[in-house]
């Protein structure tokens, strides 16, 4: 498996990373529910910034996220995580159930940020061209079973989270409120 550090000028090399839809005609079937609902941006918010935090601490770092390290579970407490810490797995009634202090999540996000850049600032051109297996990735993603730590970063660090900013930012529209500023 190639990685951005082999480069065809892509972060991820010459793969094609395919999109699977978060909300299948199947699923609706299965559930009786028509189309999808609105979920809280907190929970959203949450699920971007843990993964993050985890993957980057737990994954590539081998510490304990700054979730648990530095208080931020007290902070932002989820009665249901689902099938992973960060989310992975609740049905949308246990999501919409999610709410949780504006401010303090996006002070969360801020200290994440601000550890993963140094992480990404403290490594070596090797050491981010090192590969790392992902086995979490292979009911989705079967392709990626090992990324390198750049590669990782960028797909959660920016990929995810702007996945579900966009997100945050298409429910605020469907409330009248302004999403993206233009």
């Amino acid at each position: 498996m190639r990685s951005a550090a082999g480069g065809s000028g892509t972060p991820y090399g010459s793969r094609r990373i395919p999109v699977r839809p978060v909300y299948t005609g199947r699923e609706a079937a299965a559930t009786g529910v028509r189309r999808p609902s609105v979920l809280p941006a907190s929970g959203l918010w949450r699920h971007a910034y843990r993964s993050e935090d985890d993957i980057t601490h737990g994954l590539l770092m081998q510490q304990p996220s700054l979730f648990y390290r530095d208080g931020w579970a007290e902070r932002l407490p989820v009665a249901e995580t689902g099938e992973t810490r960060f989310g992975n797995g609740l049905n949308r009634d246990q999501i919409t159930n999610i709410r949780l202090p504006l401010e303090t999540v996006l002070d969360y996000a801020e200290a994440v940020g601000r550890a993963v850049q140094s992480y990404a600032d403290s490594l070596s051109e090797e050491d981010g061209a090192e590969l790392v297996p992902t086995p979490f990735f292979q009911p989705t993603y079967p392709m990626l079973d090992r990324m390198s730590r750049a590669e990782i970063i960028s797909f959660f660090s920016i990929g995810h989270v702007a996945e579900h900013l966009g997100e945050v930012q298409y429910i605020k529209g469907l409330m009248g409120l302004q999403g993206a500023p233009m």
